[in-house]
């Protein structure tokens, strides 16, 4: 347990102790929320998580899991931000909201602060029933980056040995590359993505998802110039990163399976583009397809 978050302790322990029943929304990392689980996990308390029941929100699938929980007055909903991605999905939880009420449980939402954001600008109707909505604060960048590159090795550059103050200046100087990316073209435009991914996956590691998008973009230069081996490999980083952190069937993940589908298509490699065209085709099919679910 961080001393950083003990407000938010302290408030799911107020709710575990005193509320009878409402809706609460922990807004925290996926990190956190599985230091959240491993703190309470053992208490009298269950837990539903998304990574543990992939898909869609429903509340029909939610409901009959509860149905075997009827001693317990409290439920952690772990990973929301994996079950509503989409309006349809925002749609599905706004329905079910009244639904929710009448269970009679207190039930704690836990999103990220992206999932966050989507419910307070589309579901309406479900963020109205708050009773309290608690914000876990993540790990400071510059220690994560300080946690990745010290203690550094006796013949590491000097130039890893950043200080916090460093750190934060080289990620404000890579927000300026790529602010000069975007009106750059060709070998400029190359030139400022490679010194941007350079020096993120030095202060990042090369899986973090602020790399993915400098992967794909890279990888469309490289399309643009028939360098197809180049921008593949680049591409399938994109999709291990969006893989690992989304899931197979996020948009983000499917917009992945899309960029392979493209660049085989113009290497002439159609069978493999048909491959990962068709399964880009047969996620989003079964999304529209749980559209109409409640």
């Amino acid at each position: 347990m961080t001393e950083r978050n003990q407000d938010g302790y302290q408030a799911l322990g107020w709710i575990l102790n005193h509320a009878e029943q409402g809706f609460f929304l922990v807004v925290a990392e996926e990190e956190l929320q599985k230091e959240i689980l491993s703190v309470y996990r053992e208490g009298p308390v269950a837990v539903y998580d998304y990574r543990e029941h992939p898909g869609p929100y429903s509340f029909q699938g939610f409901s009959a899991w509860l149905a075997g929980q009827e001693d317990v007055q409290t439920v952690f909903l772990a990973n929301l931000q994996l079950a509503v991605q989409t309006e349809e999905d925002v749609k599905r939880l706004n329905f079910s909201r009244d639904m929710l009420a009448r269970l009679e449980k207190n039930l704690i939402f836990l999103t990220t602060p992206y999932g966050d954001d989507l419910l307070a600008t589309g579901a309406y109707d479900f963020y109205s029933f708050l009773k309290l909505r608690i914000l876990f604060s993540p790990q400071p960048l510059e220690d994560l980056v300080q946690k990745r590159l010290a203690p550094p090795c006796p013949t590491a550059p000097t130039e890893e040995r950043w200080t916090p103050e460093e750190t934060r200046r080289r990620l404000r100087d890579t927000d300026s590359l790529l602010e000069q990316a975007k009106k750059a073209v060709n070998q400029e435009l190359e030139a400022l993505l490679l010194q941007t991914l350079d020096l993120r996956e030095r202060l990042l590691g090369p899986e973090h998802l602020n790399l993915s998008p400098i992967y794909q973009d890279l990888a469309q230069v490289y399309t643009r110039q028939a360098r197809y081996q180049e921008a593949e490999t680049l591409y399938k980083r994109a999709l291990d990163i969006e893989k690992k952190v989304w899931g197979e069937d996020h948009p983000s993940t499917v917009n992945c399976y899309d960029n392979l589908a493209d660049l085989y298509h113009k290497e002439g490699k159609y069978a493999q583009a048909e491959q990962w065209a068709k399964k880009a085709a047969s996620i989003r099919a079964r999304g529209q397809g749980r559209g109409n679910e409640p």
